[in-house]
């Protein structure tokens, strides 16, 4: 996939020149001939009307010539390594070739290291070939990160040769691949120079000098054995005799708990996130990592340290992701910290999303996915339901005890393979429609959109739901079924770029069969709610396309395709929720203006949140709430004056027909 720098740059200089002339095409080099090929050769086909044989055979020359440059490199660094100075200490520059080779953006750091006698080194000049780091990092998809780490490797067992690791403020997967080289440099000193617009030339070169007399008392230590702590296989499924534990993200995660309690698998959920799994969170991490990976490391660090805890009976759910995003890297980072705390007997369950996570129950899968699936209709369902009855309710707290009571029933009935859920889905839709209601004037609606974990997690959004809705606003929240509708999408389109026919198949008859549970569930109860804000994957991904490529992997194009939908369905405003630092969350951010100009000024509001709450979010929020109202204000006056001038219109034409009967 692209990087993202061409959706961030798209929408800069917006109305100020010919967008026409900006070449974006969504590449995916990961799939060569499935659809690269493909993906180049249809976009300059149509852009500059060059044959697509052409185009194909440029490709692969392309390919031809930047594997043979390559190979240079590599050659002429062997040379280097091989006439090397006495006097002169040779340095791996560790990082992406577009910041440790260029002297703008690193600070002219290899003028820098030559002045202090240090040969620098790219890493593209290294021969890492022997060095496969998948038997460990099975999981490493970025291919920076994939030759960050062989580098890291090689210095390791390379006597004489160090480090400088060049990163950049807030850069996401330089927030993980950090502690994988730390583990593999263990015993060995290395320079982390972390960059960004403020870095200043006298900083940089004092520490260059400490690191190079770091180096000199090293050198004069005796070697010691270090431990390297490092990623390693995971079960999908759970093994027997053993407590399955869900970090929370949303009240769905007590109904995925009951699904795995149907395939007799014993499954708790870990409480929301408290102030003390985030201090726990912080403590064993950077803070640089995205904010999820911070709560759900301190919900299983704080169940392990509990008293009487046996790691030995306890597993924790955290499926695999094959990114771009930091997701993926979650559980290979918990298990190195489990490991290095002591808890190596307890387990991590990681099953893939290329299958949808069916394989978390091992030979039930198929009973676990289609239950789990049930309990995320039926929550959606229910928060729907809940989040249209609260903010009208006569008797306050009605809505909120209705709420927990009918989870209880959910809980219990999905535990018991979902008989009898779509009559108990038509009873909660009944007793909601009792509670007692104001519906005579309907307040602002405002959607919250954003990363699939924070936006329905009070624990981790700052409560923003009831914020928002405390304010005199309407909330709808994006159901958590379309990040399941999503996984199944991308498991069709990969597996037809694999050439994997089994896995189209398999993903075909999962769309159906997710499709036909959903219609059984609501068709008798759909109309109880605002089904119309129901927006569906193919529009997500049919109406992104001006903001977010739909092949973009993640949330942008869901929570941008959301919001084009949205827009002409009654909506006065949208809440972006995003982890601080998250890439794709900024993606998000970064159009939103765009987004919102194109839109009529649509309030939209991007609360990039850390767990760490202040006043000046309630002021945010306070504001954003006014435009909503002010906004909402506005379209029933434009409304009013349209349906003004179309009753005079149509009395008009009435008048003017009756005159010419006259005549």
């Amino acid at each position: 996939m692209g990087s993202d720098l061409s959706f961030y740059g798209k929408g800069c200089p917006r109305g100020k020149v010919d967008e026409s002339k900006f070449l974006v095409p969504t590449l995916h080099f990961r799939f060569m001939k499935r659809a690269l090929e493909k993906e180049l050769t249809s976009y300059f086909n149509e852009k500059f009307n060059i044959s697509k044989n052409e185009i194909r055979k440029a490709l692969y020359k392309a390919d031809e010539v930047q594997v043979a440059f390559e190979k240079r490199l590599v050659d002429y660094g062997k040379e280097v390594m091989k006439s090397i100075p006495e006097n002169c200490r040779p340095v791996v520059l560790l990082g992406k070739p577009y910041n440790s080779s260029d002297p703008h953006l690193n600070l002219a750091l290899i003028e820098k290291l030559i002045n202090q006698n240090v040969m620098p080194i790219p890493l593209d000049m290294l021969d890492t070939s022997d060095n496969n780091i998948f038997t460990s990092y099975r999981n490493m998809y970025w291919p920076n990160g994939q030759k960050i780490i062989a580098g890291a490797q090689l210095v390791a067992k390379t006597d004489g040769l160090y480090a400088v690791y060049v990163s950049n403020f807030r850069c996401g997967p330089d927030s993980f691949i950090h502690h994988y080289v730390t583990e593999e440099l263990k015993g060995k000193p290395f320079l982390h120079l972390e960059i960004d617009e403020h870095s200043a030339d006298a900083g940089m070169v004092t520490r260059i000098e400490a690191f190079l007399d770091s180096l000199k008392g090293a050198e004069q230590n005796e070697k010691k054995e270090h431990e390297i702590f490092r990623p390693r296989p995971s079960p999908a499924s759970p093994p027997k005799e053993r407590v399955l534990y869900f970090p929370y993200m949303n009240d769905g995660a007590y109904l995925l708990a009951a699904a795995a309690r149907a395939c007799g698998i014993p499954s708790e959920v870990l409480p929301m996130q408290t102030d003390e799994d985030i201090a726990i969170g912080r403590k064993y991490t950077s803070s640089k990592e995205c904010f999820p990976m911070i709560c759900t490391t301190g919900s299983f660090i704080k169940k392990l340290q509990e008293p009487g805890a046996d790691p030995s009976k306890m597993c924790f759910f955290m499926p695999d992701h094959n990114g771009p995003c930091r997701f993926g890297q979650y559980n290979q980072f918990h298990r190195i910290l489990f490991d290095k705390l002591g808890y190596k007997n307890a387990e991590l369950i990681t099953p893939s999303n290329d299958t949808s996570y069916e394989d978390v129950a091992g030979e039930h899968g198929q009973k676990f996915r289609i239950n789990a699936w049930k309990g995320f209709i039926a929550a959606d369902y229910l928060r729907k339901i809940y989040r249209e009855t609260r903010p009208y309710e006569i008797n306050k707290g009605d809505s909120d005890k209705l709420y927990w009571e009918s989870y209880e029933k959910l809980e219990r009935c999905i535990e018991k393979g979902s008989k009898g859920l779509t009559k108990l889905l038509e009873k909660i839709a009944s007793d909601f429609l009792a509670i007692k209601v104001d519906k005579s004037v309907r307040k602002p609606v405002v959607a919250i959109i954003g990363e699939i974990f924070m936006r329905d997690n009070a624990g981790c959004n700052g409560n923003i739901a009831n914020r928002l809705e405390d304010l005199g606003v309407e909330v709808v929240i994006g159901p958590f079924s379309e990040w399941i509708y999503y996984s199944t999408y991308r498991f069709t389109r990969d597996s037809k770029w694999k050439n994997d026919r089994k896995g189209v198949l398999k993903s075909k008859i999962q769309g159906v069969g997710q499709d036909v549970i959903a219609y059984s569930l609501l068709r008798n109860i759909k109309k109880f709610t605002d089904h119309e804000k129901d927006v569906s994957l193919h529009d997500m991904l049919r109406f992104c396309n001006t903001y977010v490529n739909k092949y973009y992997d993640g949330d942008p194009p869901i929570a941008m395709g959301t919001s084009v939908a949205l827009y002409d369905r009654g909506v006065s405003g949208l809440a972006a929720i995003l982890p601080f630092t998250c890439m794709p969350g900024t993606l998000v951010a970064s159009v939103s203006d765009t987004y919102r100009k194109d839109h009529e000024n649509i309030p939209f509001i991007n609360i990039a949140y850390d767990g760490q709450d202040s006043v000046s979010l309630d002021t945010r929020l306070q504001a954003f709430v006014f435009q909503v109202k002010e906004y909402t204000r506005s379209k029933k006056h434009i409304r009013s004056e349209k349906t003004e001038k179309s009753v005079k219109t149509v009395n008009a034409e009435k008048t003017e027909k009756v005159l010419q009967k006259v005549e």
